[in-house]
């Protein structure tokens, strides 16, 4: 009798066990990922405040997303040089933005693809706003 008793409490165990795991399986399930592109990458060069060179497979300008940086000349020097140091030869993630694009050319500017870029967890393009070396609007 013991014996079928505690067979009892263990099948009522495994089954309360189960009954957990699906439910926070059920409950904590992941959303679907925004549409996008995030790509491993380095940048290889600094073209002023707020415009990166990155490799990726293939080397291509990057447009910092929400980031507007003085251009050069203009008194974009700082945010340039403060650019340089927080990314030139760092590897990187490189998100491009896809849930607004109707077309693929709305991720592109001058010939750069428009993206964000992170370095150790952290938001580059963030950064510079919250610096002052930019603004997340177009002045």
């Amino acid at each position: 009798m013991k014996a079928r008793i505690r067979w009892n409490r263990i099948a009522v165990a495994l089954t309360a066990a189960c009954w957990v795991s699906f439910l926070g399986f059920a409950f904590s399930a992941e959303r679907a990922p925004q549409p996008g592109i995030t790509l491993p990458c380095t940048v290889t060069e600094v073209t002023d405040g707020d415009t990166v060179v990155v490799q990726l497979r293939l080397t291509t300008s990057v447009r910092l997303k929400d980031c507007w940086a003085k251009e050069l000349g203009s008194g974009g020097e700082p945010a340039k040089n403060r650019l340089t140091k927080l990314a030139e030869g760092k590897d990187a993630t490189l998100t491009i933005d896809l849930s607004e694009a109707k077309r693929l050319g709305d991720v592109f500017s001058f010939g750069r693809v428009i993206g964000t870029l992170w370095i150790e967890g952290d938001c580059v393009n963030r950064q510079l706003v919250k610096e002052g070396f930019a603004t997340k609007v177009k002045p």
